[in-house]
């Protein structure tokens, strides 16, 4: 991808003028269209099976320390529900499209 990125970087402006070459840079155009779409909507699974993936990545990292005897300490007796569900918050994101938007708090 980064080399047809150069590549249509440095000869675009040639090959618009190149009628032949508009067949081609059509047929691109639609399969890099077709997998942003396919990015894009992948993306947005992400955001509801990642607090999944995350637990369940805990929960084997808990079970091999125990495995191997170490002590493991419970994360929910550190932080407050309050602080959790702020954490949460801050971390909103909405997609729009191939675009998203970050929310920002400093």
């Amino acid at each position: 991808m980064d080399f047809l990125q150069s590549l249509l970087d440095a000869s675009f402006l040639d090959l618009i003028q190149h009628p032949p070459a508009h067949k081609m840079l059509e047929s691109l155009k639609a399969n890099i269209e077709s997998e942003i779409l396919k990015i894009s909507r992948t993306e947005q699974l992400g955001g509801f099976v990642e607090g999944f993936a995350k637990v369940h990545a805990a929960a084997v990292r808990k079970a091999e320390m125990r495995k191997a005897g170490y002590a493991v300490p419970d994360e929910g007796s550190k932080r407050d529900w309050r602080q959790r569900r702020k954490e949460a918050r801050e971390r909103v994101e909405v997609t729009i499209g191939v675009y998203q938007l970050e929310e920002l708090k400093l």
